[in-house]
């Protein structure tokens, strides 16, 4: 009976911390893409009690109406962080933007976590990297 309880109690919780990645730029950011922006590759970090890790997603733009100020100059300390965080969760370079092409980037940090997107040729590259 408790190893029936216990089986039970860890299909929930697996399956509670596979939906939390899902909207994990709502949750963790108050950015809802997924209104403007169709998801064409995503990869989440393995599911944990505090949701932490490497989220690496990219949007291909539906539709142009962004509420983010994007930042129209190149930025090398930009570009250096994101490679580390998509090196790190091994990111396929067929998925990664072209730095040496014109880009806009956002970015945005709080306590443990910060948030990179890089808008380029209809698509937005996104990494989350939370501690």
């Amino acid at each position: 009976m408790i190893i029936m309880f216990c089986t039970i109690m860890c299909v929930c919780s697996i399956c509670y911390f596979n939906l939390n990645n899902d909207d994990y730029l709502e949750d963790n950011w108050n950015l809802n893409l997924k209104s403007q922006a169709n998801s064409i590759f995503e990869k989440y970090p393995e599911p944990s009690f505090h949701n932490d890790g490497i989220y690496y997603e990219v949007f291909e733009i539906i539709k142009h109406n962004s509420s983010i100020d994007f930042n129209n100059n190149k930025n090398s300390e930009i570009e250096m962080i994101f490679l580390e965080y998509t090196s790190e969760a091994s990111i396929s370079e067929e998925y990664l933007p072209c730095f040496s092409n014109k880009y806009q980037y956002y970015t945005k940090n709080k306590e443990n976590a910060s948030l990179i997107i890089i808008n380029q040729n209809q698509k937005l590259y996104v990494v989350s990297y939370k501690i």
